[in-house]
């Protein structure tokens, strides 16, 4: 067996014993909204149509979600498609899925690295590629199922790498490569900034700029035309919510650059993160200080290029892969593994090509071997500890609230995993955590007031709604106006209940279906809806609902 053979099997096999656990997962997270509750995946005619609408579409998350969330990533939604012709609701298919992916993006950096390092650095290509394969934090990316966007996305730029990576490259040899290309922007946005890394992708240091505009340019039609087909698609180009958040963003990115370093580089326990929450107490000194070091880095790494060629590249395709990511440090949007999968592969062709070029005394390399051993098996057995911590939700969100036992947001989404297994005390238990810990957020709050009315713990319930109406008075009260119905202790308060909710927010669905079975059944109600109109009229809502609070006429016998 050739050498080259005999790596990638056993980096093959290192993925598999690391990550073979991932088939006694249930969905955990966005999971279950597309593969347990959502049907569109199930309706296998649709297949086709995630190349004309927003990914979230195959989602059976709350219109409102769905429809804030800006993606366009036809490649991994029609995966999902896939996979439910095969096996339906049940996961092994999708599991095997990610493992695959995840285990051709192993040999794709291997091949990446060889093709970089030259032939005769093998063993320093198979520990870059090792060093890849088993990072913990990665295993949110191609663990988690629907995390597969980013090993889809890193599958198509390695692929398009390595057709640049050749001496000699023929116009079929460029388009290919722009096709793939083409293919990762359609698996995932983040591959898009990755494009000026691609200009320094010269392993030798010797081609001229020319030479490497050429080669860059087939990249730079296929961003062109992604562009243009997702701004066709989404109607727009959402990046940001507001100017503030930008700067913001952009004022955190150095940091995360050195936050994805630190744990990518040193073994550490992983967990679903908020970055929003993590840096928000953060001094802006620090933010500062990144900016400062990030401006050394590129300095240094531009001194050495002749040496060590990969830094330019890897540079920018670390930094470029996260940049799009500082937008997460200022929303409720929980994530951080699986950004650092892009990065990651840059890392390791640093990784292999210090050690290609590391030269040692017979100790030291034994030494080094050592410790590289000792880092590989520390980071396998971590992975294999993450990867049984996302068997559900409810073991993800533990260790979550271990890690960050101060962060409200980790205990609301353990109180939500207990909701959704029934287990209401737990449920009622985080989520009073959370509401201690975060008593801003009015969505934790609701559903916690929610879960006490539907058990029947009315008081505290109508205490925690009334609470929170002194403090609420935008559309988010009409969740508590609605707990406040469900515990009236008569229609015609329930029916007021009711009125101010869909007030307050006329699109809140529970409080219309209320009101409109109220009004059908009793009488009082009725008369309620009629007295505040005349007491407290509201033109467009009574207009409505007129006819339903109307008393029926009687019957003429």
């Amino acid at each position: 067996m050739r050498p080259s053979r005999g790596i990638v099997l056993g980096l093959l096999l290192l993925v598999a014993i690391t990550t073979a656990l991932r088939f006694a997962n249930g969905p955990i997270y966005d999971d279950v909204a597309v593969i347990e509750h959502g049907t569109v995946i199930h309706q296998h005619g649709r297949a086709l149509e995630v190349f004309g609408k927003n990914t979230m579409f195959i989602s059976a998350k709350p219109v409102e979600i769905v429809s804030s969330v800006d993606t366009y990533r036809p490649i991994p939604a029609l995966s999902f498609f896939v996979n439910s012709m095969l096996s339906g609701k049940k996961l092994w298919s999708y599991h095997l899925t990610n493992l695959v992916l995840h285990g051709a993006c192993v040999v794709l950096v291997f091949a990446v690295l060889r093709r970089w390092l030259g032939g005769g650095k093998l063993k320093a290509a198979g520990i870059g590629a090792a060093f890849f394969a088993v990072q913990p934090w990665l295993a949110e990316a191609h663990v988690w199922i629907n995390g597969r966007s980013d090993p889809f996305a890193l599958a198509f730029g390695l692929g398009a790498a390595l057709v640049l990576l050749r001496r000699s490259l023929s116009p079929a040899k460029l388009s290919l490569a722009g096709v793939l290309f083409f293919g990762g922007l359609l698996s995932k946005e983040t591959l898009l900034s990755t494009l000026p890394a691609f200009l320094f992708l010269d392993p030798k240091g010797t081609l001229p700029l020319t030479e490497r505009l050429k080669r860059v340019a087939p990249l730079a039609l296929a961003a062109i035309a992604y562009l243009a087909l997702r701004l066709r698609v989404l109607g727009g180009m959402k990046t940001h919510n507001d100017p503030e958040s930008l700067k913001t963003a952009i004022f955190r990115g150095p940091a995360l650059v050195f936050d994805g370093l630190y744990h990518l580089i040193v073994p550490s326990f992983p967990f679903v993160r908020s970055l929003r929450d993590d840096y928000k107490h953060v001094p802006n000194a620090v933010f500062i200080g990144a900016f400062a070091a990030l401006l050394l880095l590129t300095v240094f790494v531009f001194r050495q290029r002749k040496r060590f060629t990969s830094g330019p590249f890897a540079l920018f395709f670390f930094v470029g892969a996260l940049a799009p990511v500082s937008g997460i440090t200022v929303l409720p949007w929980v994530g951080f593994g699986r950004y650092l999968y892009l990065p990651a592969a840059a890392l390791a062709l640093v990784v292999a090509q210090a050690i290609a070029r590391a030269k040692l005394t017979p100790r030291m390399r034994k030494l080094a071997g050592a410790l590289v051993a000792l880092v590989l098996l520390v980071d396998g057995v971590l992975l294999v500890w993450f990867t049984t911590d996302m068997a559900h939700d409810e073991t993800l969100y533990i260790a979550a609230t271990a890690r960050r036992p101060e962060q409200g947001w980790a205990w609301a989404s353990l109180g939500t995993a207990y909701m959704e297994t029934q287990q209401w005390d737990k449920s009622i238990g985080a989520l009073e955590r959370s509401v201690e810990l975060d008593p801003k957020n009015p969505n934790v709050r609701a559903q916690l007031v929610a879960i006490l009315a539907q058990q029947q713990r009315c008081e505290e319930a109508n205490a925690g709604a009334l609470l929170a109406l002194d403090e609420f008075r935008g559309p988010e009260a009409g969740q508590f106006e609605l707990t406040l119905a469900v515990c009236a202790a008569s229609p015609e308060t329930a029916a007021f209940r009711l009125r101010r909710c869909l007030l307050r927010a006329p699109k809140l669905a529970q409080c219309r279906t209320l009101l409109t079975e109220l009004l059908t059944t009793d009488a009082n109600a009725r008369a309620a809806i009629r007295k505040m109109a005349e007491i407290m009229p509201s033109p467009q809502f009574d207009a409505e609902w007129a006819e339903l609070a109307r008393e029926p006429e009687p019957i003429d016998h």
